[in-house]
């Protein structure tokens, strides 16, 4: 495994200023990153290159479902001796099947699911994803990605 020297909070960050640039031809589609408590996480063994693929697979999912109209907020907390990343949507949703486990690679409504990779990613140091839909009084799906003995205090 790889040692970074980047906290979780420079990863996130670059991915999110990556994605800004890549999604300026969608001037109907936002970021909005509230990232409390992030900068002093840093990642044990994870290859920064990997991480931001991930957070960038899932954030094209969410893009996608919403057809790059409206709003993805990404924030973080600390629960629990848990490091949690929350990328929630305003669009339709996980399907049933990928809420009861069957993470793959697929097309579901035309928006193409890369979550697969992703939770590989996240699983090779040691994290996990979670996957929900909000509410019912509001649309949109919810991703949680989860560390705990891998995210240390610097």
């Amino acid at each position: 495994k790889i040692e970074s020297n980047l906290s979780f909070l420079e990863i996130v960050q670059e991915t999110l200023n990556f994605k800004k640039i890549e999604w300026k031809k969608y001037p109907e589609l936002s970021l909005w990153p509230k990232l409390a408590n992030a900068k002093d996480f840093k990642l044990l063994h994870a290859d920064p290159l990997e991480m931001k693929r991930a957070l960038s697979n899932i954030l094209n999912n969410s893009g996608e479902a919403m057809q790059y109209r409206g709003l993805i907020e990404i924030s973080t907390s600390y629960i629990n001796g848990n490091f949690i990343l929350s990328i929630s949507d305003e669009g339709e949703g996980f399907p049933e099947k990928i809420l009861q486990g069957e993470i793959q690679s697929f097309k579901s409504n035309g928006n193409a699911l890369g979550l697969a990779r992703a939770k590989e990613i996240i699983n090779s140091v040691g994290g996990e994803i979670q996957l929900s839909n909000k509410g019912p009084k509001e649309k949109g799906a919810l991703v949680q990605i989860i560390f705990s003995s891998e995210v240390k205090k610097i």
